[in-house]
């Protein structure tokens, strides 16, 4: 596959990871219809809000997958052709080895000095060739840690999501508090929720039980 269709295919699942079903993306959108409709939100306000948010939430997910897309895509690449190109050498050379091994059986050297020089040079090429599984395997551990730095960054494209997502559900309650609404507890439970869930891998830390806000 070549560098454009790669990039592609890469640009491509990491979108649909940012908006696929079960997505923070997804639960926003479909929890502020939830909402929307329960509370009854007239449509022009419904309007005004997913304008403002889409965007946003749009623009960084695409630009994260589109970078992260480049760098996946030119490692795999890079990887791939190194990879094959010593595996190539090691076929190449092992039967280099299997033809010597061959002719020694089949002459029979009656030379001692020969001899020798063919044990020598097999021995040459063996150490050759254990340089180049060698080298294989170097590649294949850089290969290994390669994948586990695209798990991180697919773990920080998802960070990512939920953080913009909470940035976004976040300025909604403040806005709506500001303009004196009053703001449902489910809605800053939910809030409270997200920001659990992308920190509760990393730290220990209780759930927040009470949601309920009163004036002083």
């Amino acid at each position: 596959m070549d560098f454009k269709n790669a990039y592609l295919e890469r640009t491509k699942e990491l979108l649909k990871l940012s908006i696929g079903a079960d997505t923070p993306y997804q639960e926003t959108l479909k929890y502020l219809d939830d909402c929307f409709e329960k509370y009854e939100i007239p449509n022009q306000h419904r309007i005004n809000v997913l304008s403002q948010m889409l965007p946003l939430i749009t623009t960084q997910f695409t630009i994260t997958a589109m970078q992260t897309g480049l760098e996946l895509t030119q490692q795999d690449l890079s990887f791939e052709l190194s990879l094959k190109n010593l595996e190539k050498q090691a076929a190449a050379m092992d039967a280099n080895i299997e033809g010597i091994k061959e002719q020694t059986r089949n002459t029979k050297l009656k030379n001692d000095e020969l001899e020798a020089q063919a044990a020598d040079k097999l021995e040459n090429l063996k150490e050759q060739n254990n340089l180049l599984r060698a080298q294989i395997a170097k590649l294949a551990k850089e290969q290994a840690l390669a994948e586990s730095q695209q798990r991180a960054v697919d773990r920080q494209v998802i960070d990512n999501r939920i953080i913009k997502s909470m940035s976004v559900l976040g300025n909604f309650i403040a806005e709506n508090q500001a303009g004196g609404m009053i703001v449902p507890s489910d809605m800053t439970k939910y809030l409270f929720n997200m920001v659990h869930a992308l920190i509760k891998n990393d730290i220990t830390i209780d759930e927040n039980k009470n949601f309920t806000m009163t004036k002083k």
